[in-house]
């Protein structure tokens, strides 16, 4: 094993591991570092154990003062210790530094549906005003039945596509030219050879590039993810470590 990934890893430190059905990561403590193994606590999240499967493979996230680490691991067993139950996991083959603070990128292309929040008049419409108050308040939707119904009401959407996304938004191409700063509603097709789902949430136009005359190119724009659940945001990560991770299988 490489060596730099073992000084990666002391105990105590703060660990995370994803749970592929609800979407979200459990919080653990690194609570041994052993030739052959690491030991782990049970994960938690809310009051609630996460049940780990000796053979079962994880995505976990190692969290640092200047970085998060991403990698994954397979359960070898478990172990009690001082009343406390413990997980034995494998050493991590490799490991994906992101710094933290910034987002990491990856270029993909994913299918991207969009609207302005706003009509040509500057005004909202009834649709708009209930779809922002909507995604405001709960950061984002991934239930599809309720994003059906809010593409439906919001009417006929301008289509794009990912040039790269991450966890604090994307880079999108589309005929259309936004204005910076325009607010949008984005519904996103995430799609990979392991899963696919939909989320929809807010964003916000931070830079636009305009296209030369005459050279008939669509326009670039690079949104920010606005108001969205930090659980939302953790499975934008999430996918797009799981994209990463294909590269090089």
């Amino acid at each position: 094993m490489d060596k730099k990934i073992r000084e990666l890893f002391r105990v105590n430190q703060l660990l995370e591991v994803y749970d592929k059905q609800k979407g979200i990561y459990f919080k653990s403590i690194v609570q041994g570092v052993d030739p052959d193994n690491l030991v782990i606590g049970v994960p938690m999240a809310k009051r609630e154990m996460l049940q780990m499967q000796e053979g079962q493979s994880f995505s976990l996230r190692l969290l640092a003062k200047d970085a998060q680490y991403f990698f994954s691991s397979t359960v070898l067993g478990q172990k009690v210790a001082n009343g406390l139950l413990l997980y034995l996991i494998s050493w991590p083959e490799e490991v994906t530094r992101y710094q933290r603070r910034q987002y990491y990128r990856l270029p993909f292309t994913l299918k991207v549906h969009c609207w302005l929040v706003q009509d040509d008049d500057g005004t909202h419409s009834p649709e708009q005003k209930k779809a922002v108050r909507l995604l405001s308040c709960l950061g984002g939707l991934k239930e599809k039945e309720t994003i059906d119904g809010i593409a439906l009401s919001l009417g006929k959407p301008e289509k794009a596509l990912t040039a790269d996304i991450s966890g604090g938004g994307i880079q999108m191409i589309n005929r259309r030219r936004y204005a910076v700063n325009s607010r949008l509603i984005l519904r996103l097709f995430l799609k990979c050879s392991k899963k696919e789902k939909e989320l929809m949430v807010l964003g916000r136009v931070v830079w636009m590039y305009l296209p030369k005359e005459k050279m008939n190119l669509p326009y670039r724009h690079a949104v920010k993810f606005e108001d969205i659940d930090e659980r939302l945001r953790d499975e934008i990560v999430a996918f797009v470590f799981a994209l990463e991770r294909e590269r090089f299988l």
